[in-house]
Parts: structure tokens; sequence; C-alpha cells
């Protein structure tokens, strides 16, 4: 039973008409480039494309990273951290670094 799951999850889907693939994400090195589709399958939910790149061999992928992201999904993808966020730790990095200066070079060698 379980043998048989594990064979559904990793067939491809036949109704739809997948060949290749363009890969979307702005921070991937292989971002503009199109592999062909090998497979799909599912990981956590997400689905994932098994692709054959001929110089450095077969990757997956997120399905959302692609031009075949679902029309719901956003391309746009989320900051990391924001602007006010950098500042914080700008100002926690010249705190820190004026404590430093202040404090006697033998404490800061122990």
């Amino acid at each position: 039973m379980v043998r048989q799951k594990q064979l559904d999850i990793t067939t491809i889907k036949n109704d739809q008409n997948l060949e290749y693939v363009e890969v979307a994400h702005p921070y991937h090195p292989l971002m503009g480039q199109k592999f062909k589709i090998l497979k799909t399958y599912k990981n956590g939910g997400q689905e994932i494309f098994s692709l054959h790149n001929p110089t450095s061999g077969n990757f997956s992928i997120p399905r959302d990273w692609t031009d075949r992201a679902f029309p719901e999904e956003s391309k746009e993808f989320p900051v990391i951290l924001s602007c006010s966020s950098l500042l914080e730790i700008v100002d926690l990095v010249l705190h820190l670094d004026e404590k430093l200066k202040r404090k006697p070079k033998e404490e800061i060698d122990r």
C-alpha cells in the first residue's frame, strides 16, 4: 500500500502539457534558462519539478520558482528583512562597536 502511494506521487501528470520549464526565481543562478521536465512530485505539499540540465545533470526546483507557477501565486518574492529591521541591526552593530572601543584591551582579549 505504501509503495503504491510513492509511485503515484512521482508519476508525471499526463493531463498537463509539460515539456520544458524556465527558472523564474530572481535569485536562482539558472534564472532565465529552460530545462526539460523529467517528472513532477510533491514534497511537503509543494509541487516539485525534476529537471534535466545537460551541463551539470538533473536537479529539482519548486514549481513556484518557475514560469509554471500557478496564477494565484505571486511572482514577487518576500522581503527577507525590512528597511526598519536593517536600520535596527545597524544601530546594534554601532552600539556594540562603541562598547568594544570603551573596554580596556585586556578585557577584550579574555
